[in-house]
């Protein structure tokens, strides 16, 4: 049986970058189109005042000006650290402003009809690759990442385990994946997320992450260990967080010295929280879009 369509949606945002912004368009567009609806995704460098009619407009990070007239209906889905002023004066003209943290409804105070949605990351679970005692970081195609103090935590020469650092951002995605399966421990002490994919990615993959012990890098009870960290500078409308290169050594070393069995129970709490986090995400969609 052919399912009915239900409605003709437009997805627009940075989709060239090529990182977090064009995940999140091919995770919305993949959902919304597997429930019968038609999704068009557009580069805001592509965009036309008047070159499409839709049923629902919804920008990811960015407000793009010229789509606010494509339908009546439209919904934001910003991240607080890329909340521009030049964004919030448009903010009156959304029906919904959805976040993807608890802590973005916070952050996103200053406007109205704000939600919390969720959101989830691709699923880079592999179970045949064999894990081991190994670190893990990746820089994500971002300075956000707290790259330089994972670097300067091993160039003290207090951290001698095994890890690999992705900071090539042309590796195979095959690759990759191997690679974030392959280790069981992650360390992204991010300064700042939207969401996090990288994050959710490693909890996804049963690794144990640990990361920064600020929101919304801390929310997801999936975290295997919280760093301290202190607050620096704000990004738009979120705080910045820096974790030192000591923290991330004493973090190693805790993280090396686990037991089997403890690495086993975070490992599998691990994956169940990435499952059970994308499926209230999916439902609470599901209510809003149908």
């Amino acid at each position: 049986m052919v399912k009915e369509l239900q409605m003709k949606i437009a997805l627009v945002t940075n989709l060239r970058e090529g990182k977090g912004l064009a995940v999140d368009a091919r995770i919305l567009e993949s959902i919304l189109n597997s429930r019968g609806h038609e999704v068009t995704s557009r580069d805001f460098r592509d965009i036309g005042r008047g070159d499409l009619r839709v049923n629902l407009v919804i920008h990811l990070e960015m407000v793009v000006p010229k789509a606010l007239w494509w339908s009546d209906k439209q919904w934001w889905i910003p991240n607080p650290d890329w909340a521009m002023p030049e964004y919030i004066k448009y903010s009156d003209a959304f029906e919904k402003i959805l976040v993807k943290s608890r802590n973005a409804i916070k952050c996103m105070s200053e406007c109205k009809r704000v939600e919390f949605l969720g959101f989830e990351s691709e699923d880079h679970y592999r179970p045949e690759v064999k894990r081991e005692r190994r670190f893990f970081h990746t820089w994500a195609g971002s300075i956000m990442k707290g790259t330089r103090s994972v670097e300067r935590a091993w160039g003290k020469g207090d951290c001698c385990y095994p890890a690999t650092f992705v900071l090539d951002k042309k590796i195979p995605i095959d690759k990759y994946i191997h690679e974030q399966n392959a280790c069981l421990f992650h360390l992204q002490p991010s300064a700042v997320e939207g969401y996090g994919h990288v994050i959710h990615e490693g909890l996804g993959v049963g690794a144990i992450v640990a990361t920064t012990d600020g929101p919304p890098m801390n929310e997801s009870i999936g975290i295997g260990l919280r760093m301290k960290c202190k607050k620096v500078a704000r990004q738009n409308l979120a705080d910045g967080y820096d974790v030192s290169p000591d923290t991330i050594v004493e973090a190693t070393r805790f993280l090396w010295g686990l037991d089997s069995n403890t690495i086993k129970e975070l490992s599998e709490r691990a994956r169940q929280v990435f499952l059970d986090e994308r499926e209230e995400f999916r439902i609470r969609l599901r209510e809003l879009v149908g």
